[in-house]
């Protein structure tokens, strides 16, 4: 769980401690339906199209273990005063989250239009891109084509405008240019001639970009919810057993 230290009582609002207590309440209720499912099995006889209320199920909950995972690494680096590794897997758990709010919105359009081939062909394509030479070029009939997240993260800015400005923020602390290395680590007297070097943890820059993290868990536990919604309509399409959780 992350845990609420004097130094963050001292740095930060009562409004954003509240963020790390909802934030741990979030944790648990992600972490309790990984849990619950562990397995998912496929009907033989479910084939091509007749197998996407199987495969979105199986993607939504890759999801919600990569999230679980990650959020885990942040609990873990946020308690050690990590900030550095904080802010580079909060910044990873922004995408994963505009990843799934595209899936969903992409996914419930075309249900609505019922495009089932195409809602078929957005599943495969997300769940086998990637950029390494032995990626697969097809999937049955299908011709895989990458989603960039970049695309997914304009997406999601419509719902959530505050995302990219978010995202921009912490890439520069992420990536090692002047921000990521000088900018917030140093502290740079008025004449110029004197560079002190702190901890990241003794700067609010870093915490405020940490909290980021704990922001969006909960916009993404809202993406699972609306996840386990489409995965109904779609079994009321194409079968498949109803959900436990």
């Amino acid at each position: 769980m992350l845990q609420i230290k004097d130094v963050h009582k001292e740095t930060l609002s009562e409004d954003q401690i509240k963020i790390i207590i909802e934030a741990n309440e979030a944790y648990l209720d992600l972490k309790k339906i990984a849990e619950l499912k562990t397995l998912i099995k496929v009907p033989s006889q479910k084939v091509g199209v007749l197998r996407l209320s199987y495969n979105y199920e199986i993607l939504y909950t890759g999801f919600v273990y990569r999230y679980v995972a990650l959020f885990e690494g942040y609990i873990t680096t946020w308690n050690n005063s990590n900030l550095l590794a904080s802010s580079v897997i909060s910044r990873t758990l922004i995408e994963s989250t505009a990843a799934i709010h595209f899936l969903s919105e992409k996914l419930s359009n075309y249900m609505d239009n019922n495009e089932f081939e195409k809602a078929h062909k957005l599943v495969a394509d997300m769940a086998l891109q990637m950029k390494k030479p032995e990626k697969p070029e097809r999937y049955g009939l299908l011709e895989i084509k990458e989603v960039h997240i970049m695309d997914a993260l304009r997406k999601i800015q419509k719902t959530y405008p505050f995302i990219l400005e978010e995202y921009d923020w912490l890439s520069e602390l992420a990536h090692p240019n002047s921000m990521g290395v000088l900018g917030a680590f140093t502290k740079i007297s008025e004449d110029k001639n004197e560079i002190q070097f702190l901890k990241e943890s003794e700067t609010k820059k870093w915490m405020s970009a940490c909290l980021t993290g704990a922001i969006f868990i909960e916009i993404f536990m809202e993406e699972v919810r609306k996840a386990v919604e489409i995965a109904k309509r779609l079994k009321d399409v194409f079968g498949g057993e109803p959900e436990t959780f």
